[in-house]
């Protein structure tokens, strides 16, 4: 491994150079970004993270369109408010409404298909928290049997529409059971936090009946990507995560270890492993407590982007890599 001092200074550019909202799309990360209220949010992001495989075009599209399901209920409408004082705009579904940005700025603009809803870019500064109805609200009030119509033509990859079905149902009877996802987290035994999290998914499992495979189990021995990042988003709070379960304790958290993170994880001599499993996840996690031990996953959103986005920082770290094996 490189010299820590020089290691911590390189990490620490990248997170200030990538760790803003302006960085996040395309990532399902965003839809969090358009609700306020705290159980809303963790509805949005079990929904967001759970399909977060795939084309990320697709990935936007499906989400999209199950928080349109939810979201469809014309008592609850779509509020857009500009914090310089401007008008309101109204509607009735997460289908009809879009933002993008327009020469450094952002525009409004409705839509009427869901062929376009994959384009959605995240909120800036210059404006308040999107409120796209109440999912949670909206899923307690929906019967099993009218989810899975709503859901009778989704298809996500290898998700059908009677697993998402089956999993909203889950989602709905914990919402029921113990009033928040939160509250579920905070119920699993005190241990080791792969073990919580166990807990947590096996008890969305058994409420989707066992015909939902959108949440993993850790002690299956996969890294559970999706799910470790359902917890970053959850846990962290700067300006990319939004933290709303801060109490516990982001010193917890396991690296949502997918290509991208793996792949400069090796670069920086943080594991020799082949493979992409739980072991690895944690080892590679371990090597970043070493540097923030109270935030080991801090810097995970940052190193992904440059990849992602194939611009210079990745291409340091590709010299440093040279460098070290040479």
């Amino acid at each position: 491994m490189m010299d820590k001092q020089k290691l911590t200074d390189f990490l620490e550019r990248a997170y200030t150079r990538y760790n803003h909202r302006g960085f996040v799309h395309p990532d399902p990360l965003e839809f969090l970004y358009m609700y306020d209220d705290p159980l809303d949010r963790e509805v949005v992001a079990m929904v967001a993270s759970s399909l977060a495989y795939g084309r990320v075009a697709q990935i936007l599209k499906s989400v999209a369109k199950v928080l349109s399901i939810l979201d469809g209920h014309p008592k609850l409408p779509v509020k857009f408010e500009h914090k310089g004082g401007g008008k309101w705009s109204r509607c009735k579904s997460l289908s009809q409404f879009e933002r993008r940005r327009t020469s450094g700025t952002l525009s409004i603009k409705l839509v009427k298909t869901t062929k376009q809803m994959g384009r959605l870019q995240c909120p800036t500064a210059e404006f308040s928290p999107v409120i796209w109805g109440h999912p949670a609200q909206a899923l307690l009030e929906l019967d099993c049997g009218e989810i899975r119509q709503r859901l009778g033509d989704f298809k996500h990859r290898f998700t059908t529409g009677t697993e998402m079905a089956a999993f909203l149902t889950g989602l709905k009877k914990i919402l029921h059971e113990y009033g928040s996802l939160h509250a579920l987290i905070r119920a699993t035994p005190h241990g080791p936090w792969p073990n919580r999290v166990d807990a947590f998914a096996r008890r969305i499992n058994e409420a989707a009946g066992g015909l939902s495979s959108l949440v993993p189990l850790p002690s299956r021995g996969s890294a559970c990507k999706r799910l470790m990042m359902f917890f970053r988003w959850m846990v962290r709070k700067d300006e990319v995560d939004v933290g709303d379960w801060h109490e516990l304790g982001a010193y917890n958290l396991i690296v949502p270890l997918d290509t991208h993170m793996f792949r400069v994880a090796r670069m920086l001599k943080f594991t020799n492993r082949a493979t992409t499993g739980m072991k690895t996840a944690i080892e590679i996690t371990n090597r970043f407590k070493e540097l923030q031990p109270d935030d080991p996953v801090k810097y995970d959103f940052a190193l992904t982007r440059p990849g992602i986005r194939n611009e210079p920082m990745f291409v340091e770290l590709l010299q440093w890599d040279t460098r070290t094996n040479g």
